[in-house]
């Protein structure tokens, strides 16, 4: 009996490692496909600072969820942003809408394909009480709110075209006339319309939620987290570019998101380190690249006491084989032309 109940938990042990890792691989392949039809990725700067050459504000953040309204659950204290993007969503002529094909809508675009552009918001969520849903380490969410359709124009030229398919609560369109010499900067200084009710979708759970100050007294230095630039911080880690080799040689140009600013003023998440991109802004060929880099928790699928989940200077090696951790490189081509744009 005792070998038998030995194999089973051997075998169940080795499932929950292999699940795990099967469906980190499946959400980063699925941040990959959504990032591969980028225009704009918003580095740490933009998601949390914004530009002081468009109107005051405080970065794209104080537009999404949660510090623009709270959605389904997603509040500062227990919600973090971490990627956000703008993306373009294709339409073939032939699709309906509506009852009417995309190619047959009367307007200077009669006879082509469309796209629609929707800003992608993907979060790291940590709930402060248990759930009876979701675990208790941490999830990664995706949100998006996206543009809609337009009918064909209204005869009467002043009554507004119609929506063949409605836009999502909250989208607003570009306004370019805020900077019209820069279009990433009308981006960085886009606000929303309204307030939102769509839901956050959870993407995965079973994320790990180990702060990186567990990791560096266990010895594991190399799973720090790494700086938003090369100045400016007190985390003991090399910053993007050393880690990803994604900025030029000698220059510091790749920058973590969520920034220093987000990752310590929002607990229970402060210091996250499973969940990150760093993010090149765009070269001179309109080109950025983004590494995400994502870290799951096989344990809870185990057991239910967080106390055996703790890693230390005597049980890393164990630990971390239930901790599997993956990453991916997109680059970017979007529809900005380079850094004057």
């Amino acid at each position: 009996m005792s070998l038998v109940i030995s194999l089973m938990t051997n075998d169940r042990q080795e499932q929950v490692k292999v699940s795990s890792q099967q469906e980190i691989q499946a959400a980063l392949d699925y941040i990959a496909q959504d990032l591969q039809q980028a225009i704009y990725v918003y580095d740490a700067a933009a998601l949390n600072t914004g530009y002081s050459t468009v109107p005051a504000n405080s970065g794209i953040q104080d537009q999404i969820p949660p510090y623009s309204n709270a959605v389904d659950g997603c509040n500062p204290g227990n919600c973090i942003p971490v990627l956000a993007f703008w993306k373009r969503k294709y339409f073939d002529r032939e699709d309906t809408v509506g009852g009417i094909k995309i190619g047959e809508i009367r307007d200077s675009s009669e006879g082509s394909d469309r796209f629609l552009y929707s800003l992608v918001v993907y979060y790291l969520i940590k709930d402060p009480t248990p759930s009876p849903t979701w675990s208790k380490v941490a999830r990664i969410g995706r949100f998006e709110v996206k543009d809609g359709i337009l009918g064909p124009p209204n005869p009467d030229p002043n009554t507004p075209p119609s929506y063949l398919l409605n836009p999502d609560a909250g989208f607003n369109r570009f306004d370019l006339s805020i900077s019209p010499n820069s279009v990433r900067q009308s981006l960085n200084s886009w606000t929303k319309s309204g307030s939102y009710t769509q839901k956050i979708e959870t993407l995965v759970d079973y994320i790990d939620d180990t702060p990186s100050t567990d990791f560096t007294a266990a010895g594991l230095t190399n799973i720090s987290l790494p700086l938003e630039d090369a100045s400016g911080t007190t985390l003991v880690a090399p910053d993007c570019d050393a880690q990803t080799g994604l900025g030029p040689k000698g220059a510091s140009t790749a920058s973590r998101v969520p920034p220093n600013s987000i990752l310590t003023t929002a607990p229970p998440l402060q210091e996250q380190t499973s969940f990150y991109a760093c993010v090149t802004p765009i070269n001179s060929q309109g080109q950025s690249v983004v590494q995400v880099s994502l870290r799951g928790n096989a344990l809870p699928r185990l057991n239910s006491n967080p106390a055996t989940w703790q890693i230390n200077t005597g049980n890393t090696q164990p630990q971390l084989s239930y901790r599997p951790s993956a990453s991916v490189r997109v680059a970017v081509r979007g529809l900005l032309g380079g850094q004057g744009d």
